[in-house]
């Protein structure tokens, strides 16, 4: 559970949405009664500081000074952490007395420890932002029965780098780079998270809403250094022992959201590979999740789910495809065959094809089909809904200590890979691939629930398992390279040499089969090592 905000941190619900739409949906919530307090228009300029290294953005840290009227406010602001799709950070401010930082002010440790060692003279404005916020309050009733307070701002403006501040907004545009902002954002001023997302759901249903996968800082330092998104991997949820299940699977499951908003920014721009490959594993971790718990849910509500993030995965396969192939397969062959003009006229179609992927998958996130699996999905999770109309079964289920159903699920999906892999040395590739999937399966529920027991026989237990995961996705990279690099000649486009894109082909596949047999017996050996392992789930008492 989220605590409540405190006066040095910022529960926030970000969410973008059609200029066009912006003034209809502050205009229809003006008007409920829920709304006490008299809409109030503000003009907002903020100024965002850093040294000539970035320092602050290295420790995902932003330091702004906003002009309302003639009054002066500093912030500090930390990265979120641990909120799934709503920003939970660290937050303070203290009055100045123009839009020139005040280091002295800082009174607070924690500030001051966020911040780091940093010097006035280093700062220099990065960013500046333009903001017209019409701001209300509204009283959410929640759940049971008490209310949160919740602050809604709807901003329209621009962020601007390098835009002279006195010239015409014309002349601007033109000097520096100017990115536009049209965002609802919903801050928790009391009471519980569950009200940002309550209001959510009314909102959803008088306009459409993306939720926001960065900040506005980190949406000027982008535009200011032209960086491509950076991305994450996950953070494992934290769980208690006897935590019932149903409050574990939210975890997991916010756990798994968390990593697909945070990835969705790089994933889309495309320069950095690593953003796909965060994406679906924040897809196949929330997959897992979901077969995990599968007692809890019932089974048309767990199918819908799947079948929806199934399509994202189908989404970014062709991508992240390419890019292991680019970036990998092709690359690691043309240090041996550096001068081969087959290997570059393969490699030039390669790049090709994938600038072509990635342009389906950037118009697919920007979808009004995923901005609804993604805002569904967050409701879903932080409201609970699998626990309305639950059957007897999966209510019981639900509300049993989860350390009572991790021995029993581990248990399964190990026993699952030990059949699969009988007589490892001697199975074929498309068994070794379905070791792979129930491995993969396994090594999610190791992930999620490894934290229950104490010691190190996880950890080992951990890396065996994932040694020999790498090991096996190499394999199956190399067994999927045939079929990816015949699909490339097929759909090359008019006056392409084909001929020599044969003879690229053959020679990715020749030296990939000088390596099979080599990987295959070095994953004989991460078999064993991982079949050895103790079962860290069993060994409670000896496990110290």
């Amino acid at each position: 559970m989220v605590p409540a905000p405190s006066s040095d941190r910022e529960i926030e619900l970000k969410l973008m949405i059609d200029p066009a739409d912006l003034d209809r949906l502050a205009k229809r919530l003006g008007a409920k009664r829920s709304v006490f307090s008299a809409p109030e228009v503000l003009a907002l300029e903020s100024r965002n500081f850093d040294t000539p290294d970035l320092r602050l953005a290295g420790r995902r840290v932003s330091l702004r000074v906003r002009r309302t009227g003639d009054q002066y406010v500093q912030t500090i602001k930390t990265a979120s952490v641990g909120g799934g799709a709503h920003f939970v950070r660290g937050e303070w401010e203290c009055p100045v007395a123009s839009m020139v930082p005040e280091l002295d002010r800082i009174g607070n440790p924690a500030a001051l420890e966020a911040l780091g060692l940093v010097l006035p003279e280093e700062l220099a404005p990065v960013f500046a932002t333009k903001v017209d916020r019409r701001l209300m309050l509204v009283e959410q009733k929640l759940r049971d029965g008490s209310k949160a307070i919740i602050e809604v701002a709807f901003d329209r403006g621009t962020i601007e780098v390098g835009v002279p501040q006195t010239a015409p907004k014309t002349r601007s545009r033109k000097k520096g780079k100017v990115e536009e902002i049209s965002e609802v954002e919903l801050e928790l001023k009391s009471g519980a998270p569950e009200g940002l997302y309550l209001l959510l759901e009314t909102l959803s249903d008088w306009a459409t809403l993306r939720i926001a996968t960065i900040s506005k800082a980190e949406r000027g330092y982008l535009l200011a250094t032209g960086r491509p998104p950076g991305w994450q991997r996950a953070n494992p949820p934290a769980l208690e022992p006897d935590m019932p299940a149903g409050a574990a699977m939210a975890a997991v499951l916010a756990s798994g959201l968390e990593q697909l908003l945070q990835n969705q920014a790089a994933a889309q721009d495309g320069r950095d590979p690593e953003g796909v490959h965060q994406l679906r594993i924040a897809l196949r971790r929330l997959r897992s999740g979901l077969a995990l718990f599968a007692a809890l849910l019932p089974l048309e509500e767990r199918t819908s789910w799947n079948e929806r993030l199934k399509a994202v995965i189908a989404a970014t396969g062709s991508p992240r495809e390419l890019d292991v192939l680019v970036t990998e397969t092709l690359a690691e062959v043309a240090v041996g065959l550096p001068d081969e003009p087959a290997l570059a006229a393969l490699t030039a179609t390669a790049e090709a094809a994938r600038s072509r992927a990635y342009a389906e998958l950037g118009a697919y996130l920007q979808s009004h089909e995923f901005a609804s699996l993604v805002l569904d999905l967050a409701l879903w999770v932080a409201l609970e809904r699998w626990r309305d109309g639950a059957t007897e079964e999966c209510a019981a289920a639900q509300a049993t200590p989860v350390i009572e159903l991790a021995v029993a699920l581990l248990d399964q999906r190990h026993r699952r890979v030990r059949k699969r892999g009988r007589h490892f040395s001697r199975l074929p590739d498309e068994e070794v691939h379905e070791v792979r999937l129930a491995l993969k399966k396994l090594r999610y529920g190791v992930e999620f629930l490894s934290g229950l027991f104490p010691g190190k026989l996880a950890k080992r237990y951990a890396k065996a398992a994932a040694g020999l995961q790498d090991r096996l996705g190499r394999l199956n990279d190399q067994v999927e390279t045939r079929h990816l690099l015949e699909s490339l000649v097929e759909t090359a486009g008019p006056g392409t040499d084909r001929a020599m894109l044969e003879r690229g082909i053959g020679l990715v596949i020749g030296w990939q089969a000088a390596s099979v047999a080599a990987e295959r017996k070095r994953a004989d050996g991460d078999w064993h090592a991982f079949t050895e392992q103790e079962l860290f789930w069993q060994a409670l008492d000896d496990d110290k």
